[in-house]
């Protein structure tokens, strides 16, 4: 269904600019409608108040050639993205102010808010509502993969501390979520399920998404992480399976997980990765 955000994700750090609209085309050809955007803080704010939009960072390129070719785009600029970044995807200054990173540590929030307001004064241009270069950003993910499990964990006040800074800098026009941090479900930052399950291991979907829906009814069901392959480590696993440590990952298990998860009543999804990483 063209209702349906089939996703896929790429970073705006890891492919050459004059790529960006080549592989966009590539997303459309394989039936995608949507892509995930992870954003770089380290790459944009190389060092503090002095931010870099330029080349692998021109955000404003970026979204305008997804605009072009009729994707929307998740944008998700952390601050923390994981993303097999160095730091976690924070600039390497930060650490000689900041000593707890991912939380409302005083400077750490002032920080935060400083790489928001400058992207944000970019993202607003390509509002699915209110975009005057664009209309494609649809959702907005805080933060990444905090993995509470029980109701000690996560970090509820620091996740909605983010969601004010985006109310204030962007706007209140789409939802504003997170990835895995179930914590958060009950709450105005929404939960996302992040799932990469072990080839033809097929316990635990039904599990994942049942209670998903069940813990979190007012938002979809949405896979913001889908596996769609894993990373190489040079020095372990096989040459010919590109050295995943975790074994092949055929194009006929990527189908049947997916199979599956729509068969759960998961209704949207983005897989992690299309492109690069």
């Amino acid at each position: 269904s063209s209702d349906l955000p089939y996703s896929g994700e790429m970073h705006h750090y890891r492919v050459h600019p004059d790529l960006w609209k080549d592989r966009f085309l590539r997303m459309k050809a394989g039936f995608l409608n949507c892509t995930g955007a992870y954003f770089y803080w380290g790459a944009i704010e190389p060092l503090p108040g002095e931010f870099n939009f330029k080349e692998i960072c021109d955000l404003e390129r970026y979204f305008k050639l997804a605009a072009e070719v009729g994707l929307l785009i998740i944008t998700r600029p952390g601050g923390y993205i994981c993303a097999e970044t160095e730091n976690g995807g924070h600039p390497v200054w930060m650490y000689n102010t900041v000593s707890m990173p991912r939380s409302l540590e005083p400077v750490y929030i002032e920080a935060t808010e400083r790489y928001y307001t400058e992207v944000n004064k970019i993202l607003r241009h390509f509002d699915i509502e209110k975009g005057d270069l664009g209309k494609n950003i649809f959702m907005y993910q805080v933060e990444n993969e905090m993995f509470s499990r029980e109701v000690n964990g996560g970090n509820v006040e620091y996740h909605n501390k983010l969601r004010e800074i985006v109310l204030k800098t962007y706007g209140d026009s789409v939802p504003i979520f997170t990835n895995e941090n179930r914590i958060s479900r009950g709450t105005d930052v929404f939960d996302t399920i992040d799932y990469y399950p072990n080839p033809w291991d097929t316990k635990g979907a039904y599990t994942r998404v049942r209670e998903m829906l069940k813990q979190q009814p007012n938002f979809p069901c949405f896979g913001m992480e889908i596996e769609g392959g894993w990373f190489s480590a040079f020095g372990f696993g096989e040459e010919s399976l590109g050295y995943s440590y975790r074994g092949n990952f055929p194009a006929e298990w990527t189908e049947f997980l997916v199979k599956q998860l729509l068969g759960t009543k998961i209704n949207k999804l983005n897989y992690y990765m299309f492109h690069n990483n």
